[in-house]
């Protein structure tokens, strides 16, 4: 993973001006709220877009009636009505092989968090549910992650175009951050959540005061992974890009024994575990 090399407000400068410059001729509204105030309503700009503004287009959304949100913050916001609020953010590259959706993207792609700061996603679901279709409320984020990307995209007046814009409400809270590319359904979540596991003793209960078989201790660490609900789900949608659709072997009982170990030993990473396997005479 590669982080981004320029600030966010470096791009949300470079994305403003461009909404800016989609009407020739008029001026662009917009109210951007100090760091203290931002933490508190969870977007970094509102503004008024007129509805022949292009930028509604680039970024795949419609004009919006405005609403005002003025009674938040009295003395500290104008009393003005507003249809696009916007919490931008920094994208990360994500080019290893090893990377957890690479396949699926095939090859390079990018991601933005958004479980951070930790009450922002909510902020903006309130918001949301408050303005109901008077307004967008949405997150943006640069698909490019360079200063130099960065300044090019800008001079070509392509930061809108070369942005994924996604609704505040279509991020789940729970997740961890929102996967991108051009031309593929977007992913929330690129990294194993943790999940609550079975306990432990009950495992090794299984093992106390005697030596068993590999296989016999694989298949009570499976059960014992198997276990775990929200792993189920997790491991369905992972065990086709790990371990690809050809069997391993010919003969089911070993297949069956690496398609356990595989995923012990996928949850056990998932979860910060080691797994340690040790003979008779260890």
């Amino acid at each position: 993973m590669v982080k981004s090399f320029f600030e966010e407000k470096s791009y949300e400068s470079a994305f403003n001006a461009e909404l800016a410059q989609g009407v020739e001729g008029s001026p662009f509204r917009h109210f951007a709220p100090g760091a203290r105030l931002e933490a508190m309503l969870g977007f970094d700009v509102m503004t008024a877009l007129e509805s022949r503004n292009t930028a509604w287009r680039a970024m795949g959304l419609t004009h919006r009636s405005g609403v005002s949100i003025h009674h938040r913050a009295p003395n500290q916001l104008p009393d003005a009505v507003f249809n696009l609020f916007i919490q931008y953010k920094r994208s990360d590259a994500l080019k290893s092989s090893r990377a957890m959706h690479h396949t699926y993207f095939g090859g390079l792609y990018y991601r933005f968090r958004f479980d951070t700061p930790k009450n922002q996603l909510a902020t903006l679901h309130e918001l949301a549910a408050a303005s109901g279709s008077a307004a967008h409320i949405v997150y943006a984020a640069p698909e490019f992650h360079t200063v130099q990307e960065l300044w090019d995209t800008m001079i070509a007046g392509k930061i809108i175009a070369n942005s994924v814009i996604v609704e505040a409400t279509q991020l789940q809270s729970g997740h961890k951050a929102f996967n991108f590319k051009t031309g593929k359904t977007s992913l929330q979540n690129p990294e194993p959540e943790p999940v609550k596991a079975s306990p432990a003793d009950v495992w090794f209960a299984q093992l106390e005061g005697r030596t068993a078989p590999l296989t016999e201790t694989l298949g009570i660490a499976h059960a014992a992974v198997q276990g775990v609900p929200q792993w189920v789900e997790t491991w369905r949608s992972s065990q086709p890009r790990l371990l690809g659709g050809e069997p391993f072997s010919e003969d089911p009982l070993v297949e069956s024994a690496v398609q356990q170990f595989a995923e012990v030993t996928a949850f056990t990473w998932a979860q910060g575990l080691t797994w340690i396997l040790a003979g008779p005479n260890s």
